[in-house]
C-alpha cells in the first residue's frame, strides 16, 4: 500500500486574518529578539546568539553584501533588503495553520509591532 505524501494545509485568507485578529497586540517598544540568522550562502542559515550590524556590510556573515535578490543602479546591494525582520507570533501562526515548520531564514525575529504605524520609515 502507498501513501501520498502530506500536503500542507493553505488556509483561507479568512482563517488567516481571523486567527491573527485573534493574537494579543504586539509589543510597541520592547521586546525580544527570539531568532537570529545569518545566511552564509546561497541555502545555509546559521542560527546565532548574537549579530553585529553594519550600515554599510548589514549582517556579518551574512551574504547581502555579496550576493542579493536586489541591487541599486549602480550594482550594489538595495539596503532595503539589507536586514529581513519578522514577527515571529506570526511565523508560528501560519506554522501552526498551514502544518508547515519550514523557517524563512530571516535575520531577525521579534514579537514586537512590526506595523508602518509603530515603525514608520
Amino acid at each position: 500500500m502507498t501513501t501520498s505524501p502530506a500536503t500542507p494545509l493553505q488556509p483561507s485568507l479568512a482563517l488567516l486574518e481571523s486567527s491573527l485578529a485573534a493574537l494579543s497586540p504586539f509589543p510597541l517598544q520592547q521586546a525580544t529578539a527570539d531568532c537570529l540568522n545569518v545566511r552564509p550562502g546561497p541555502e545555509l542559515r546559521e542560527s546565532r546568539t548574537e549579530i553585529e550590524l553594519c550600515p554599510v556590510r548589514g549582517a556579518l556573515g551574512d551574504r547581502w553584501l555579496h550576493k542579493t535578490w536586489m541591487y541599486l543602479p549602480d550594482g550594489s546591494p538595495d539596503p532595503r533588503v539589507q536586514l529581513a525582520v519578522c514577527n515571529i507570533r506570526i511565523l508560528e501562526l501560519i506554522q501552526q495553520l498551514t502544518g508547515v515548520s519550514h523557517h524563512p531564514g530571516d535575520t531577525l525575529m521579534t514579537s514586537l509591532d512590526l506595523s508602518m504605524e509603530n515603525l514608520p520609515t
